[in-house]
Order: C-alpha cells, then structure tokens, then sequence
C-alpha cells in the first residue's frame, strides 16, 4: 500500500491495545474455569460421598483445590454414593484433555476471528482506534488472521524482538505482521 493517507499504529499503541485484549481474555477464561471448577468439585465431592478415603485421594488427584479441605469437614451433606477411583480418573482425564487446549483455542478464536471480522479490529484494538489489513489496506481472511497470530510464537521466541521491530520497520510492522503480510493501520 504506497497510498501518502497511509497512517501505521506505532508500538505503543499496539502495545496498548494487546493489554487491553489479553485482560479480556485472561477475564472471560478465568470466569469459564471458576465456573467449572465449581461444578466439577460438586460432582466429585458427591461423588465421594462421605467415603473420607476417597475424598483424601481427591485432594491428591485435584491439589490444586485448597478449600476442597473445608468439604472434608463438611462431607456428611452431600451424601454417602461411593464410586470406585476409576470414575474419579476418568473425571480427571476429561478435565485434562478439555481444558488444556482451551486458553490456546480460545486466544486463537478470539483474535483470528475478531481480526478477520467485518470490524476488523478486537476490543483492544477498537479502543485505540487501531485495526488488521492486508498489503492494500483490505480485511484480511481467517485463515491470514490465523497465520497471523501463529506467527506470534515466532516474536516471542525471538525474546520478543519480533514485536518491538513494530517501532523501528518502515511500515510499523511486528515480526508476525511480516510473516502474514499484514498491517495495522490507524483509523
């Protein structure tokens, strides 16, 4: 795009607009695991029943459920049902395979998407006034969004060199933006 009208959204604006967009992320994850992790400690917990040797093994199955002692204290409310272990590992491996691919899927999703959208531009981005284009200034499609934000892993493993050469290259371009040809512009 050699068009003189042409206005590229420096470092600090991007930089800007990247913390807006990862709060929102780190938000919106952070409700979906508290919520899942309320209702699966509920499932466990009935479980167990009041079968303290298996709610001794949860606590080692699930370390990192610190108030899951206090249902210790309480475990005669929510019933007596005892299921063997298997159950309880199958519960495990479930939540493992579901949720560690989640922050991945939905960062990908989240950028990809809003960027290759009409809008062209994430929450972050639309409160700087900053959106994604391609060479000629057009919206990009998902699967450039896409190559895009994969192509993030390479500025970071550059000790995110990759993102600060937005501040020095002629077009304002990140390490990323290059791979995938793209811009991002003021509006």
């Amino acid at each position: 795009m050699t068009n003189q009208n042409t206005s590229y959204a420096g470092f600090w604006r991007r930089f800007a607009a990247n913390i807006i967009d990862s709060v929102i992320v780190f938000h919106i994850l952070s409700e979906f695991y508290f919520t899942l992790v309320s209702q699966t400690r509920m499932i466990l917990l009935k479980t167990a029943g009041s079968n303290r040797e298996l709610l001794h093994k949860l606590l080692e199955i699930f370390p990192f459920w610190e108030d899951l002692n206090y249902y210790l204290m309480t475990s005669e409310q929510v019933g007596s049902d005892t299921h063997n272990m298997a159950h309880l590992l199958a519960i495990r491996i479930a939540l493992i395979f579901f949720l560690t691919p989640l922050p991945f899927i939905f960062s990908w999703c989240y950028f990809s998407g809003l960027e290759s959208s009409p809008l062209r531009a994430t929450p972050g981005k639309l409160a700087l006034g900053i959106y994604v284009a391609d060479m000629e200034g057009k919206r990009i499609s998902f699967g450039r969004a896409t190559a895009r934000h994969f192509s993030k892993i390479v500025s970071n493993m550059t000790m995110n060199v990759g993102y600060l050469m937005a501040g020095f290259s002629m077009k304002k371009q990140a390490l990323h933006d290059m791979v995938a040809s793209c811009l991002i512009l003021k509006k």
